[in-house]
C-alpha cells in the first residue's frame, strides 16, 4: 500500500479540481468589476456587486455559510468550528482596464502559453479563487483545524477599503489572518500609504481640459490635452510630434486633441514607468504659440512629477525595512478649470506623515498649488509574531525548496493594514514562471495591460496556502 504524504494529496487534489479552478477564475475575470457609482445594495457599483455575488456563491456551492453585507460591500464565508479564528481576506475589484491590450479584451479571459490573461487575473480575482480551493482542498481532504476559518471577499480594495472598514466596524477580528494578495513568501508588514490630489491655483487660458487616468494606485500611461485651435498652433503642435513618438495630434471641430502615452505600473513601485502626463507637460511648456500663463502650468507640472521617490516635495526617505519612499501619479482632471493632479505615496514606519503632509503642502503652496481629498494611513509591523512567521516560512520552504527565505516588507496596500496579526501572502509561487520575453514594456503585470497569472504557479501558491492556514492554525494554539 503507498502512502501519500500530506503534500501529495494536496497534489492530487489540485490536478483533480485543476479545470474547475481555471473555470470559476475565469468567470469572475469576465466580470467588469471596476468601481461605480453607488446603488441600491451595491455600494461600489453594480459590477462590483455582482463580482460579489459570484464569489459567495462559490463558497455557498461547498455548503459553507456565507453572507453578503450588501450595504458594506463584502461578503463573509465561515468554516469550521474553533475558539480562535484564521482570516482570509481577498477582494474582487479590479484597476480599470484600459486600452491597448494585445492578447484579448480586458474581460474576455483566455488561455496563453500557460497563463490566464484578463484584468484581476493575478489582481485579485486569483485571491478569491485560492481561498476557495484552500479551504474545499481542508474540507474534502479531511484536514483537521483547532480553528474556524472566516473567508473575506471585498469589493473596495482598489478604491479606498471602506469594505475593510465596515468590517473591522461590524465583525469580530480573526485572532490572525492571511491576505493572499502579495507574492511570497510572506510580508510581516506594509508601508503608509498617503493619497491626496494636488489642485493649480490658476486657470488656463488656451487649454480646454486634461484627463486621464482613474485610480490613485497606477500610474498615469495615456492623457489627453484639449486646446482650443488656432492656425499656428496645429503647425507647431504638429510639426513637433512628427519628432516625438509619444505624442499624436488630432484636430476636432475647434480643438485640438494632444495624446500622449507613457507605460503603466503599480504605484507602490513606479520604477520602469513613464508618465503620459509628464510627457505631454514637457512637450507643452515650451509650446510657443500657448499663452505663456498656460505654459507655467506645465512647467510647473514637470517639476512635481520629476522622479519616484518625492523628490519635487523634499520628502525623501529611506526606512531601513522597507527602502524608499515612493510617490506617483495616477491620475490628472480638472475642477471648475484649474487642473489636479493626484499623488499616491508609499512610506516605511521610520517616517513621519505629519512632516510629509506639511513638505508638501510649503511645496504646493510656493507654486500656488494646493492640497485636496487627503487620505493617510499609517504602516505596520507585525515582524514581533516569530511564532506565526515562522509556521507561514516553513509552510512555503516545504513548497518551494527555498530554505533561505526570509519574511519580507511590502510597498504594496492590502487589508492586512486594517487587520491585528496579519500578513499578506502570494496566490503565484513566482519560482515557476517568468513572463514571456516578448511581452512589450508596461504589459503582463498586475495593473498593466495584459495582466497574466501563469497558471502552475497557481496551483502552486493554492499549495502554499493551504500549507499555512495548516501551519498557522498550529502555531496560534500553542
Amino acid at each position: 500500500m503507498i502512502h501519500l504524504t500530506l503534500t501529495d494529496r494536496i497534489d492530487e487534489f489540485l490536478a483533480v479540481h485543476k479545470s474547475e479552478i481555471i473555470h470559476d477564475l475565469k468567470h469572475l475575470i469576465q466580470i467588469p468589476s471596476v468601481k461605480e457609482a453607488a446603488a441600491p445594495c451595491a455600494p461600489n457599483g453594480a459590477p462590483c456587486a455582482m463580482a460579489l455575488n459570484a464569489s459567495a456563491k462559490l463558497f455557498q456551492r461547498m455548503g459553507l455559510k456565507t453572507k453578503i453585507f450588501e450595504n458594506s460591500g463584502y461578503a463573509l464565508a465561515e468554516f469550521g468550528q474553533g475558539d480562535k479564528t484564521i482570516g482570509l481576506f481577498s477582494h474582487c475589484d479590479v484597476v480599470p482596464a484600459g486600452g491597448g491590450w494585445i492578447y484579448t479584451e480586458p474581460f474576455v479571459p483566455i488561455e496563453k502559453s500557460g497563463f490566464i490573461v484578463g484584468r484581476g487575473a493575478e489582481d485579485n480575482k486569483s485571491g478569491v479563487v485560492a481561498s476557495v480551493y484552500a479551504v474545499k482542498a481542508i474540507q474534502e481532504l479531511g484536514f483537521s483545524l483547532n480553528s474556524k476559518l472566516a473567508v473575506f471577499v471585498g469589493s473596495d480594495e482598489e478604491s479606498g477599503m471602506g469594505d475593510a472598514d465596515a468590517f473591522v466596524r461590524e465583525q469580530n477580528m480573526p485572532d490572525m489572518s492571511l491576505v493572499p494578495d502579495n507574492s511570497f513568501p510572506v510580508y510581516v508588514g506594509e508601508k503608509g500609504t498617503m493619497r491626496f490630489f494636488a489642485q493649480c491655483g490658476d486657470q488656463f487660458q488656451q487649454v480646454r481640459s486634461v484627463s486621464g487616468g482613474s485610480a490613485f494606485n497606477v500610474v498615469l500611461d495615456e492623457v489627453c490635452v484639449t486646446i482650443t485651435y488656432t492656425d499656428a498652433l496645429q503647425k507647431e503642435l504638429t510639426e513637433r510630434a512628427e519628432q516625438n513618438g509619444k505624442i499624436q495630434i488630432k484636430q476636432r471641430g475647434n480643438e485640438l486633441i494632444l495624446t500622449a502615452m507613457g507605460v503603466s505600473k503599480h504605484a507602490s513601485a513606479p520604477e520602469g514607468s513613464e508618465n503620459a502626463l509628464f510627457c505631454a507637460a514637457n512637450f507643452l511648456k515650451s509650446c510657443s504659440e500657448l499663452p505663456q500663463a498656460d505654459r507655467n502650468i506645465f512647467s510647473a507640472v514637470t517639476e512635481l512629477l520629476k522622479g519616484f521617490y518625492g523628490e519635487p516635495f523634499g520628502i525623501e526617505h529611506q526606512d531601513k525595512n522597507f527602502g524608499r519612499l515612493t510617490c506617483a501619479n495616477g491620475i490628472a482632471k480638472m475642477n471648475n478649470g484649474r487642473l489636479a493632479l493626484s499623488f499616491d505615496i508609499r512610506y516605511g514606519t521610520e517616517a513621519d506623515g505629519k512632516t510629509i503632509i506639511d513638505n508638501i503642502n510649503r511645496v504646493l503652496t510656493s507654486k500656488n498649488w494646493g492640497m485636496t481629498e487627503l487620505e493617510n494611513r499609517a504602516g505596520f509591523n507585525n515582524d514581533a509574531e516569530k511564532e506565526v512567521v515562522n509556521a507561514l516560512l516553513a509552510a512555503y520552504q516545504t513548497v518551494s525548496g527555498d530554505y533561505g527565505a526570509k519574511p519580507q516588507y511590502s510597498a504594496g496596500a492590502t487589508y492586512a493594514a486594517h487587520l491585528k496579526n496579519a500578513f499578506s501572502v502570494g496566490t503565484c509561487a513566482p519560482y515557476k514562471f517568468k513572463l514571456p520575453e516578448t511581452l512589450p514594456q508596461g504589459h503582463g503585470g498586475i495593473h498593466q495591460k495584459d495582466e497574466m497569472l501563469h497558471i502552475a504557479g497557481f496551483l502552486e501558491g493554492i499549495k502554499i496556502l493551504i500549507l499555512m492556514i495548516l501551519n498557522a492554525d498550529k502555531a496560534i494554539h500553542k
